[in-house]
């Protein structure tokens, strides 16, 4: 006989393979649906946004709640960049271990803000390019002190 959690696994595997098969149509049925429904998603979505949030950051990252208020702690609830307070937290991980949206879960780096985070991604996480900007800027203020 199987536990409520094996069952509630096996019925996730199954929902995610039949989500996988028919993709594009379950995207159409749920946005045909949010639509229909958008009074009410709109009020759950907004009473529900740490929720969803959480959800989404277990999904993507493999990040459960407890883990990433332990990052927060660790981090003093600061960005370690450019340590402004962190209010809706970036998460960063390795694109070089996984470059999907869903990651291993072992590439999670840290917290960052949304601003930081969109940094690393432009400079394509390279210390080589982050380097030669540092110079730039160097550069720039020697020349116009």
């Amino acid at each position: 006989m199987l536990t409520i959690e094996e069952k509630k696994h096996r019925s996730r595997i199954a929902n995610r393979k039949f989500y996988e098969a028919n993709k594009e149509s379950e995207k159409e049925r749920t946005k045909k649906w949010r639509q229909e429904n958008k009074p009410w998603y709109t009020k759950w979505a907004e009473k529900n946004k740490e929720k969803r949030r959480s959800n989404s950051r277990k999904c993507e990252y493999r990040l459960t709640s407890e883990e990433f208020d332990v990052k927060l702690k660790e981090q003093e609830g600061k960005c370690p960049l450019c340590l402004t307070v962190l209010e809706n937290p970036d998460v960063d991980h390795d694109h070089s271990c996984c470059s999907q949206r869903y990651t291993c879960g072992k590439c999670t780096r840290g917290l960052l803000c949304h601003s930081c985070n969109t940094a690393l991604g432009l400079f394509d996480e390279s210390k080589e390019v982050l380097q030669r900007a540092i110079d730039y800027l160097k550069q720039w203020k020697e020349r116009h002190k």
